[in-house]
């Protein structure tokens, strides 16, 4: 792979010469200006016009300005475009970035990155990370001040290959995150591949950079100046919807030559309020990592490099189309230019090549379509009998009006409840019924004769691939004019076009009512799919001379643009069953042309209605899908379709939709998903493989815009897989002969009738004495079954054998074969016990004529024909196993080809069988049952062909599947009871089940064919929580309080998910450092796929709540609650029934291929579970959990976790307390009178909203560590209603997302319903923020903290070293002289250790400021004489920073804590590791099992929560000889005392430095090599035969060249500080630099002695930002 990477890398440096590495010095300054939002400098006097008219005024900004050199007094010039955006930083990797700031500006503002990593130096953005005030100088420059800015371009930020040639970063200033970007500073960063910038740093293809921003004047800094400005001029707004700061096109500058071979357009979106843009290029397609765009969606901070290939020459709009961001401006101007000079021409494009006869073509267009209106009907433009010639679509579409019926029934739901209230008819209400206006086809030019009599409001589908035309004769039947344009497509003409028409847009030209238009419209490669994209893409057509009334009027309709070859001549997709469209329409009732007629028409007295009334005005907007509401829409399909979905989002809305697939997973972009985010008049194209039977819908997730209307229904039934028909117009008359010849038409059927092949089944019927049904039981062991060949009519077939009937003269026939009739048979179909099993395939059309002899032949003809790619083993079984198998088509291997081959083959689908075909019984049968309640037994055999419907406890259902169990189980071990288990191990009961081959779907991966078993016990219980906010209202500082540190009460009542041990419920699993960070969520139900997983949930709170697996599945029949047995199962419950107080439930799941990570997704993906009785109301009480489903074989499987991957779950939502079941118990709580609640106080809807991030608020979120240079894995939940989205950005830490393709970020947006996963390698150790970076979140408190911690810094914290001192060590009490003083490893005496009194004694160290540690060593001890040993054998560790909140320490262990391995004698010292560490100030060891009495001698390993407490190098020799250096040193008797033995511990004659002589003006300086972060010194005296020598003070001084010398001095001082060196020549010393010093060069001076000056020493610190 590497070396396939290298040979990329150079073949692009050998077409462009690559850029070496190199620093750059960047001059920017924050300079105050004056603003304007309309440039007034343009040409265009219609853009003058109006500026004028607008009144905008002028706003003091401040901006980032370029200079020259340091002297900062020559402004560097920008092209026009630029706008108020700072100088563009282009760089490469390994470049150095220096950006020396100057802040010109009356307020203090930084500079702070994103995408790349940093030193806390140049980070730019203040919080609490444990820095010194020298890392700080950053966060904030103050006004006239200066700073200089040093970021290193990692690789790990740099763009991979899949990435464009640059990737598109912004700075900010960062010390109010809102002010500062309303006052207008930011710039764009672009980090490229060194083949795509010069020398100088510049791009070689043409390149834009677009801030597509709204800024608020009246959350800028200089809001007061624009107040006193505005009292002389009116402004009727304080947002500015923006491009680079200007409105109303009047940006400057954007001009592109035609020949350009590409356009790089870089995209920032920007904003401190959450808006979303929808930007498009007229006439142009943007091409976006790969994928073809028509519109490119923006929210703020969103950073997109679009290529766009210039397709015209003309001045083209680029908007954003989402209504009221047009109306307020946001729009500009760009212009394709005919460049005089020749542009470097293109790679030729494969996709338009044109055929030969192209030119003729074009040159008979006018002659082809001359003949349109001439009488005798259409001319029919037929495909090429060629495969793949472009095609010419006809289309007769007429604008005609129409009332339209909302309230139409929806099924099977009443149209009372939910739709009945919304359509009824009052006042203020206008009911359901509206006048509107629809697209309609119809079949030729008379329009006259319409193609489709079905009902409907959305325009036809209009399909075709590159290369071919769509002929559009548009009559407009309406009573005003329309047109038709479409949204996607670059070419667009008039049929016959003259030079004049060429000036038109035909976007504003009208067809007046009554008149016809002709269009030609041209599917061009710029318009098709790329490589990555779905085969087909879903665009939409429009009228657009008014388009948001035209729209809310009913004319749109869906536009599919196909790759070439996708379509057979009837336009349908040849590689899906079925296509569906779902228009996702909002029809603004209010906005139609027909708004007043239909006040008229449907409203008791037009003139008493109040047209400004809110809810008059909602109840006229109709949340649809293809114009329908309450699943009205019902379709129908079979388990293995492969189902094509066009969807779209239609309407002038201002929020993007979230459409939410249940039941079964989608696939976009090689990755599967369960929620679409769409953005407002814009489509998406995904693929369904049906594998769940059941109801299900798509719906808006949304539950708001649900509620409304806005899903459809569909059912999964097993159709028992039919072939798919010979479509004989799709090949040549040479290979139909062929065909024909070897499969002739049985009984002069001819092409119209068809063969299946249908399983019958008579029973002997067998009677069991132990069932109490009303009914006789009919075992599968029984049947005599046997295969029956039937021709059947094609209009016979399709829908009813789809739905899994059979036709009646069929049933007659098959009656007549086996000895039954008809009555007989209509008996039996309404028995519940089902005495015929038919399934049916279909089969060549004379097959079944064929002898066992002859069969083989034409059985391979037809296995090369059809199944080219088939790889099955068939397993060999008796003839009872066959007949009990699973699928019934398997039943005789040898007759004929074999029907499992046949349905394995076809299209990538699985054969499943349903012994029940009626309605009901298909609603009843589950992939569900896995764990039930004790004495449920079943006797159906049927009922056990589904694989997940036996019984755990009947061991005698796994030989009659043919399998095999594990391993012997008890009910103990099926239901999860504890046992001596390892860790891990009572959270996921696990059993290997072999042989579930015809279980198992396809591709499944080596380890396919195991299932395990994992059971979780969770229960909905009642907490009070404070969102991290522990201090008292009163002691909260306003700035704190702005800054998201605010509650109105001091705690609230919620509900959340908890894990128990067992389903007693008793024991709840404690949680330890792998999952403190979870905060309010549930724990973590890990899965893998294949798995079975259950879920026993029990709600312990005081209402009904529920269970749901986001995802997975959205019905679980099967589920029992306590106390149902098999005589009363409630098999008709959904996922969401509730689950009253006390109850519990059991639920089950199988994890299937397409609800795991795929081949291009990372190895474990992310989920959620949730309650969604009222899901609104249910996640703000707090019911939520993670959920993460791996790859088979990734976890451990004793402790769950992937080897060498840290995971972490974050849930970034707005807890609204309004909105939780518990408002009215908060406020009775903690509102006790003269208190007074008041919902509608806005203090009280502020301070009841919390931003957070798991539940914690301002950076209060505990756990998050990750160990430097390991892979941590981040999986991003958002389960937010309301359009809540979010930014999610980790300070310094770039990471990467493996979806298609692999890509480098540094934000992630992140949308309701869909769950991110984005994998990094931090690089550097500190203390690093995670926020929402969108302004009002991050400042509402949506920030958390990252530790970042080297493992390697694990040293000697100070008890041997007596670094720690006496008063630090204390204990509950001690024995004796035993004090805990005492307890430090390897102390002598014979008094020598601490000893505890009694069994429940502790010991207690206080390290005087929070740590990381990462171990613990220990001893016992001995009493003088030896022949006693005290010692410590098994112990427990707890933690705290306050003493008030301890922590038990638990590691991986799924005990309420973890048990450490003490001592087995005395003297030797046992280890034991912090995996992961502790974070703390108070530590204590409370022994657990010991020898005589609780005893410990200890040692604790650490380091500084920096992990910047390292030895240098002294010790080790890192730091060669030549790098210390002295005033002097002795040579003495032979002896030389040179500076290069100065190292701790040296041994030797000479194993110290000594000086000449010994005066206070004598050092020994050290040289590091580069810059280091110094924060300690640990100094050893020396020996000369009996002579001791030590240092007792110094000072310190350090430089950064070795000629200028600074003194450490005194804090707050100028006075040099003294440090006190040793009192013993060979204890250790240690003194902490604090802050730490930052230099090169650093001298110890020795200040005082004992006998003679004689040093050895050890610097602490670590690596740190370099110096240039």
């Amino acid at each position: 792979m590497k070396t396939l990477l290298f040979l990329l890398l150079l073949s692009a440096c050998q077409e462009y010469s690559c850029v070496s590495a190199k620093t750059l010095e960047f001059f920017i300054a924050a300079v105050e200006t004056k603003w304007e939002y309309v440039f007034t400098d343009t040409a265009d006097p219609a853009a003058n016009q109006r500026k004028f008219a607008s009144g905008v005024q002028k706003y003091t900004k401040a901006v980032y300005t370029e200079y020259t050199d340091s002297t900062f007094t020559t402004p560097k010039s920008k092209p026009p475009w630029a706008g108020i955006q700072g100088p563009t930083i282009r760089t490469v990797v390994n470049d150095r970035v220096v950006v020396h700031f100057k802040n010109f500006a009356s307020q203090s503002f930084s500079i702070s990155p994103i995408g790349i990593p940093y030193w806390k130096q140049s980070e730019g953005a203040g919080y609490e990370d444990s820095s010194s005030f020298q890392e700080r100088a950053d966060d904030s420059v103050p006004p006239g001040g200066y700073y200089r800015y040093v970021w290193d371009i990692s690789p790990n930020s740099g763009p991979t290959t899949s990435d464009p040639d640059c990737l598109t970063y912004i700075y900010s200033s960062q010390v109010d995150i809102i002010r500062d970007f309303n006052s207008g500073l930011i710039g764009a960063l672009l980090i490229c591949k060194t083949d795509a910038l010069t020398e100088d740093r510049q791009r070689r293809v043409p390149e834009f950079i677009l801030l597509l921003s709204v800024f608020d004047e009246s959350k800028s800094w200089y809001q007061e100046v624009g107040r006193a400005e505005k009292l002389k001029k009116t402004s009727s707004t304080n947002q500015y919807h923006t491009i680079n700061g200007y409105i109303n096109s009047t940006l400057p500058g954007l001009s592109v030559c035609e020949k350009s071979p590409q356009v790089s357009w870089h995209l920032i979106g920007l904003g401190s309020s959450p808006e979303i843009h929808s930007i498009q290029f007229e006439g142009h397609t943007l091409k976006v990592f790969d994928h073809k765009r028509v519109t490119v969606e923006m929210t703020p901070m969103t950073f997109t490099t679009a290529l766009m290939k210039p397709s015209a020459t003309g001045r083209f709009l680029i908007s954003c189309r989402i209504h009221s961001h047009q109306t307020a401006g946001m729009n500009a101007f760009f212009t394709v230019e005919n460049c005089p000079e020749p542009a470097p021409l293109p790679l030729p494009d494969k996709r338009n090549v044109k055929h030969t006869n192209d030119d003729e073509e074009e040159d008979d267009e006018d002659n082809m379509f001359s003949v349109v209106f001439k009488q005798g009907g259409p001319i029919s433009v037929l495909r090429s009998s060629a495969k793949g010639r472009p095609k010419v679509w006809l289309h007769y579409i007429s604008a005609e009006e129409t009332d339209w019926d909302y309230t139409a029934q929806s099924g099977d739901r009443p149209a009372s409840s939910a739709g009945s209230e919304w359509f009824r008819k009052g006042p203020q209400r206008l009911g359901g019924v509206y006048k509107k206006v629809a697209f309609v086809e119809y079949t030729d030019k008379t329009f006259s004769v319409k193609k489709t009599t079905g009902r409907t409001l959305i325009g036809p589908e209009l399909r075709g691939e590159v290369g071919d035309k769509f002929q559009i004769v548009f009559k407009n039947m309406a009573s005003r004019p329309f047109n038709i344009y479409p949204n996607g497509l670059t070419s667009v003409q008039p049929l016959k076009t003259t030079n004049k028409d060429k000036q038109v847009d035909l976007r504003s030209l009208a067809v007046p009512p009554g008149e016809i238009m002709t269009y030609l419209w041209k599917l061009t490669a710029e318009d098709g799919p790329t490589d990555a994209d779905p085969r087909c893409l879903t665009r939409i057509y429009q009228s657009t001379l008014d388009p948001a009334r035209d729209v809310a009027s009913g004319l749109v309709g869906p536009l599919i643009i196909c790759k070439s070859q996708s379509l057979d001549k009837r336009g349908r997709v040849v590689t899906s069953d079925k296509e569906k469209k779902l228009l996702f329409t909002v029809f603004d009732e209010n906005r139609s042309w027909y708004f007043e007629e239909n006040i008229k028409r449907n409203s008791e007295d037009p003139a008493k209605i109040n047209r400004n009334d809110l809810d008059f005005y909602n109840s006229n907007i109709m949340h649809t899908v293809n114009g329908f509401m309450f699943n009205h829409l019902q379709y129908k399909m079979c388990v293995g379709d492969v189902i094509l979905w066009h969807v779209a989002s239609i309407g002038m809305q201002n929020n993007f939709l979230s459409v939410y697939f249940t039941g079964n997973t989608f696939e976009r972009e090689k990755a599967y998903g369960t929620v679409l985010t769409l953005f407002p008049m814009t489509g998406d194209t995904v693929t369904t493989e049906v594998e769940m039977m059941g109801e299900w819908e798509v719906s808006a997730f949304d539950p708001s815009l649900k509620e409304r209307g806005m899903s459809v229904r569909y059912t999964v039934v097993n159709c028992e897989r039919v072939l798919p028909k010979v479509d004989y117009d799709d090949y040549d008359e040479e290979f139909m002969e062929i065909i024909e010849k070897n499969f002739p038409n049985p009984r002069g059927t001819m092409g119209k009738n068809r063969t299946i092949a249908i399983r019958v089944c008579r029973n002997r019927t067998v009677t069991d004495s132990g069932s109490n049904t009303r009914h006789n039981e009919t075992l599968n062991r029984s049947r005599v079954c046997e295969i029956r060949y039937v021709p059947v009519k094609e209009e016979n077939d399709l829908e009813a054998l789809s739905q899994g009937g059979i036709p009646q003269d069929i049933l007659d026939q098959l009656d007549d074969e086996i000895g039954g009739n008809s009555v007989e048979r209509q008996k039996r179909s309404h028995q519940e016990s089902h005495t015929v099993t038919s399934s049916y395939t279909e089969l060549p059309q004379n097959q079944h004529n064929e002898t066992q002899a002859g069969a083989d032949t034409t059985n391979e003809l037809l296995r090369k024909f059809l199944f080219k790619h088939t790889n099955l083993n068939i397993s060999r079984r008796t003839q009872d196993e066959m007949e009990e198998s699973l699928n019934p088509l398997s039943f005789n291997t040898i007759r004929n080809i074999s029907m499992v081959e046949i349905e394995k083959a076809r299209s990538r689908r699985e054969l499943w069988s349903v012994g029940k075909t009626n309605q009901k019984d298909v609603k009843a049968m589950s992939d569900n049952e896995v764990l039930e309640d004790s004495g449920r037994k079943r006797d159906k055999m049927e009922e056990s062909l589904n694989p997940l419907s036996y019984n755990y406890k009947d061991l005698k259902k796994y030989s009659e599947m043919g399998l095999e169990p594990a391993s012997n189980s008890s009910d103990d071990k099926m239901y999860g009871k504890k046992s001596v288990t390892s860790d891990y191990d009572d959270y996921s009961d696990e059993g290997s089940v072999v042989g579930l081959d015809h279980f198992v779907e396809d591709n499944v991966g080596v380890r396919s064919t195991e299932s395990k078993f994992r059971s979780y016990y969770i229960a909905a219980e009642e907490v009070m929580w404070d969102y991290g906010i522990d201090k008292p209202a009163q002691l909260i500082k306003p700035r704190e309080m702005r800054r998201g540190l605010r509650k109105y009460f001091p705690t609230y009542k919620k509900v959340v998910f908890r894990a128990y041990q067992d389903r007693d419920f008793r024991h709840p699993i404690k949680r330890g450092e792998l999952d403190e960070h979870l905060g309010i969520m549930g724990p973590v139900v890990k899965a893998e796929i294949n798995d079975v997983l259950t879920v026993v949930f029990k709600n312990l709170a005081s209402r009904p709540y529920s269970f749901h697996l986001h995802g997975v599945y959205d019905k679980t029949p099967g589920s029992f609650s306590t106390g149902m047995g098999p005589e009363n199962p409630k098999l008709e419950e959904e996922a969401g029934d509730p689950v009253p107080p006390g109850e519990e439930r059991v639920y089950n799941w199988r994890i299937s291929r397409r609800q795991g990570p795929s081949a291009s997704e990372f190895d474990c993906k992310a989920g959620a579970y949730y309650s969604n009785v009222n899901m609104e109301k249910d996640i703000n009480s707090g019911l939520i959990g993670p959920m993460l489903i791996c790859r088979p074989g990734t976890l451990n499987p004793r402790v769950l976790l992937q080897p060498d991957v840290t995971d972490f779950f974050l849930l970034f939502t707005t807890f609204d307390e309004r909105k939780s079941w518990y408002l009215d118990y908060n406020i009775r709580k903690f509102c006790i009178p003269p208190c007074q609640a008041r919902v509608d106080d806005p203090w009280f809807q502020t301070s009841n909203k919390f931003a957070a991030i798991n539940g914690y608020v301002s950076e209060t979120l505990p756990g998050l560590r990750v160990e430097q240079y390991r892979t941590a894995r981040w999986h991003l939940l958002n389960l937010g209603t309301q359009g809540e989205f979010h930014a999610v950005h980790f300070h310094g830490l770039p990471f990467r997302v493996g979806k298609d393709q692999e890509h480098r970020m540094g934000i992630f947006n992140l949308y309701p319903g869909v769950f991110g996963t984005v994998e990094m390698r931090p690089a550097i150790a500190g203390t690093w923020l995670i926020e929402c970076t969108i302004g009002e979140h991050q400042l509402a408190g949506m920030r958390a903290k990252l530790l970042v911690y080297n493992p390697q810094c694990n040293q000697p914290i100070g008890m041997q070293s007596r670094w720690i001192t006496n008063k630090q060590i204390t204990a509950s009490d001690y024995y004796g002289d035993w004090k805990p003083e005492l307890a430090r490893l390897e102390l002598t005496g014979s008094i020598n250790a601490w000893m505890g009194s009694s069994p429940n004694s502790w010991l207690q160290v206080d390290l005087l400021r929070p740590m990381i540690l990462h171990g613990i060593q220990t001893q016992g001890a001995k009493t003088s004489m030896g022949l006693s040993e005290f010692f410590t054998i098994l112990y427990s560790i707890s933690y705290s920073n306050d003493q008030e909140n301890w922590s038990v320490y638990r590691g991986n262990s799924t005990k309420p804590y973890y048990t450490f391995n003490g001592n087995m004698d005395g003297s030797r010292i046992k280890e034991n590791l912090f995996s992961p560490p502790i974070v703390g100030r108070y530590i204590r060891i409370h022994p657990l099992t010991f020898q005589k009495q609780p005893t410990l001698r200890i040692e604790l390993l650490g380091c500084d929560l920096n992990s910047c407490s390292l030895p240098l190098g002294m010790e080790r020799r890192s730091i060669p000889n030549s790098s210390i250096s002295a005033s002097s040193f002795l040579n003495k008797w032979l002896l030389s005392w040179s500076p290069d033995l100065a190292r701790i511990h040296q041994e030797g004659r000479a194993n110290a430095w000594r000086p000449k002589s010994n005066n206070p003006h004598e050092w020994l300086q050290v040289d590091f090599a580069s810059v280091k972060r110094v924060t300690g010194l640990i100094t050893q005296g020396a020996r000369s035969v009996l002579k001791p020598m030590m240092v007792t003070e110094f000072t310190v001084s350090v430089s950064n060249d070795g000629h200028s010398w600074s003194s450490v001095t005194e804090q707050g001082t100028d006075s040099e500080q003294i440090f006190e060196g040793n009192s013993d020549n060979n204890e250790e010393t240690l003194n902490i630099f604090d802050p730490p010093l930052f230099t090169r060069f650093i001298r110890v001076h020795p200040k005082g002695w004992v006998n003679d000056i004689a040093l050895r020493l050890e610097f602490l610190g670590c690596d740190t930002q370099p110096t240039l």
